[in-house]
């Protein structure tokens, strides 16, 4: 990483490699209280206009959010929806082509389809007809499986994942369990292009190991074989993000026992480098129950936050080349911003809550409270580049998007329609080239001219 940071400053002169997060969070607005034991807090593309809302999937009853400009918060608008679900694992898609995103949620008994009609209310629809695999379900993600209008869901278990197509004949399970030490406790899969051949895998990260699932096409995976990365005992988490900016995906694991950080480098070859990640090698605590990658500082690089069940969120902001500063002018406890963040949090994530171009911090409590604390932009938005795939376009992803700018790689994104999209900030105006490549196609890319205020790109 060094070399790679001498070669960019001596080759040009304005490189940048920041010292400090260079934002503020404003002051932390409660938006409502969520009951039952909440398992998710994630954006939604709800309308598909580029808004997003905040959908949060809990045991007591699921709610969406959606910003009001007047009041200037998230609003409770999960009763105008008709949204009677309870979820302990859900994903968005679109499951019948309308251009509009459903619901499919997991609460323990079945899975099932929400589909959302034109009044934007959502009705029960499509049951996956083994109801064994709900009581085995520990996460639920939507994915491309080659079919026009119709994605799949893969269902998380802690053994094999299922495949299930609504519509089709009958799921399917990926493969059986190498032979060998048990693995022990499972996170929800992850699904995302991990070997570069532009063609999702599937990555199931345990304890004591991971198994890969290779993408052969979209939908049809290779039997799984066994990977370096482990996430430690005690409630494994995982979640990706190009660290490194080389248009890589990383992984980022979390437990009870170890937060880690496993650079991408040849084929599937991981290795863990936490150690040398500047500050988060000794300033991230053990104990952490998920994360989220971002750019909540809008100069390209990726940043990250890690949440708590029992302690302040924590973030890092990355200064090029995986090497991170602790953010100590947003640390939430510090600085005093939420108090009550104190006890923990049950679920949070990055989400440009009110479309002025700044990631803010959303946090749902170990109480049940939500709370926003909106990114301090100044006089104008910030700036950055969207990339996104439409709900009902040709390909639903996930697909691998990555940013450029003045020839230099800011890393790559996990895009999947609806509900994660590439988000390339920056500190000032000017140009950026998207890359892509659909499974079925050629690379592509689009230049990209951000002047005033930030711009969203649809990939067609």
């Amino acid at each position: 990483m060094l070399l790679r940071a001498v070669d960019y400053i001596l080759a040009d002169a304005d490189a940048y490699l920041p010292a400090m997060e260079g934002v503020n969070w404003a002051e932390a607005k409660q938006f409502g209280k969520v009951s039952g034991k909440v398992h998710a807090a994630v954006p939604v593309d709800l309308a598909g206009d580029g808004k997003w809302a905040l959908f949060v999937a809990s045991e007591g009853g699921d709610r969406l959010f959606e910003y009001d400009a007047k009041a200037d918060t998230l609003k409770d608008t999960t009763e105008s929806h008709k949204l009677a679900t309870k979820s302990r694992a859900a994903a968005w898609g679109d499951f019948n082509g309308d251009g509009r995103l459903d619901l499919v949620s997991c609460d323990g008994e079945a899975i099932t389809i929400y589909t959302q009609g034109e009044d934007r209310s959502f009705q029960a629809d499509t049951k996956l007809d083994k109801p064994e695999f709900a009581g085995r379900c520990v996460g639920l993600a939507v994915l491309d499986c080659g079919i026009p209008g119709h994605p799949g869901v893969l269902i998380s278990t802690n053994e094999s994942p299922v495949l299930w197509i609504p519509g089709a004949k009958d799921s399917k399970v990926l493969g059986k369990l190498p032979e060998g030490e048990p693995l022990g406790s499972s996170a929800p899969c992850v699904v995302a292009d991990l070997d570069g051949d532009a063609i999702p895998d599937v990555l199931q990260v345990f304890a004591k190991g991971s198994l890969f699932y290779k993408g052969k096409a979209p939908g049809q995976f290779a039997p799984p074989e066994r990977c370096a990365i482990a996430a430690g005992e005690g409630a494994p988490g995982v979640f990706v993000g190009d660290f490194d900016g080389d248009g890589l995906l990383d992984v980022f694991t979390v437990s009870g026992e170890a937060s880690r950080l496993w650079q991408k480098g040849g084929k599937m070859e991981f290795t863990e480098t936490r150690a040398s990640c500047g500050e988060a090698a000794y300033k991230i605590e053990a104990g952490a129950m998920g994360g989220v990658t971002g750019d909540f500082n809008n100069d390209g690089l990726q940043d990250f936050v890690l949440f708590y069940p029992a302690g302040f969120p924590l973030s890092f902001f990355n200064r090029g080349f995986r090497s991170f500063g602790f953010t100590n002018a947003l640390d939430i406890g510090t600085n005093s911003l939420l108090p009550a963040a104190s006890e923990g949090e049950q679920a949070g994530t990055l989400c440009d809550v009110n479309g002025d171009g700044a990631q803010d911090l959303v946090l749902i409590l170990k109480n049940g409270e939500g709370w926003v604390l909106p990114r301090q932009t100044g006089q104008g938005p910030a700036l950055c580049a969207r990339g996104a795939l439409a709900a009902n376009g040709s390909y639903v992803g996930p697909l691998t998007v990555t940013g450029y700018r003045a020839g230099r790689c800011l890393g790559a994104w996990n895009v999947v329609a609806g509900t994660t999209e590439a988000f390339v900030g920056l500190p000032d105006a000017g140009p950026v080239t998207l890359k892509w490549q659909l499974p079925s196609g050629k690379p592509a890319g689009r230049e990209v001219v951000v002047e005033s205020r930030p711009v969203r790109f649809v990939i067609p």
